[in-house]
C-alpha cells in the first residue's frame, strides 16, 4: 500500500487539507486493497480554480471549430 496520499490539482501532487484517506475495495472480493485520500471542500474549490483557469487557457489558444 502507499504511505503519501495527495491529490493532483494544478499540475501537481498535493497534500490532501485534512489528510483523511478511505479504503479502496475490490468489488469482487470485497478485500481492501488500498487507501486513497479523502478531499475536503477546500481540496474541490482548489481544484475547480485549476480547472477554471485551464479552460480559460484553452480558450484563449483555441478559437471557434478549433475547440469542437
Amino acid at each position: 500500500m502507499y504511505d503519501k496520499f495527495g491529490q493532483f490539482i494544478d499540475g501537481k501532487w498535493q497534500q490532501a487539507e485534512k489528510k483523511e484517506t478511505y479504503d479502496v475495495i475490490n468489488p469482487a472480493t470485497e478485500e481492501v486493497i488500498g487507501k486513497a485520500s479523502k478531499a475536503s471542500s477546500i481540496d474541490v474549490q482548489k481544484a475547480l480554480k485549476s480547472a477554471e483557469k485551464g479552460w480559460r487557457f484553452g480558450k484563449i489558444l483555441f478559437h471557434g471549430k478549433e475547440r469542437t
